[in-house]
């Protein structure tokens, strides 16, 4: 995967990224190693750049791989835990697809 920041292009293996965060100056690539890197793109640009590869928009600000999703809360409560232990929200409308992608992502990845 290729991620531009303001002065280089970085190549990661889609694992190697945790989640994408849209800040009101930036949007921010969250890698395993924990660096962060500035990216030169929109959250809506990067939505589409990343359809079909793993990684789901979970609510205005932020994008997550699909690999690194721990939980999901059940009834009322809309959060997921990452595995590295953050909780983020998500809409209602999105977790219901999370779970669907999710069952469709582990199945397909099976040994």
């Amino acid at each position: 995967m290729k991620i531009i920041s303001r002065n280089q292009i970085h190549f990661f293996r889609d694992n190697e990224i945790i989640r994408i965060e849209s800040t009101p100056d930036a949007a921010l690539t969250h890698l395993l190693n924990g660096t962060t890197l500035e990216i030169s793109e929109t959250i809506d640009n990067i939505e589409v750049q990343l359809a079909e590869t793993g990684f789901i928009r979970m609510n205005k600000c932020n994008i997550v791989n699909l690999n690194h999703v721990a939980s999901i809360s059940k009834g009322a409560d809309n959060f997921i835990m990452l595995d590295n232990g953050l909780k983020l929200p998500i809409t209602a409308n999105r977790k219901e697809t999370l779970i669907t992608l999710l069952n469709n992502h582990l199945n397909n990845n099976k040994p």
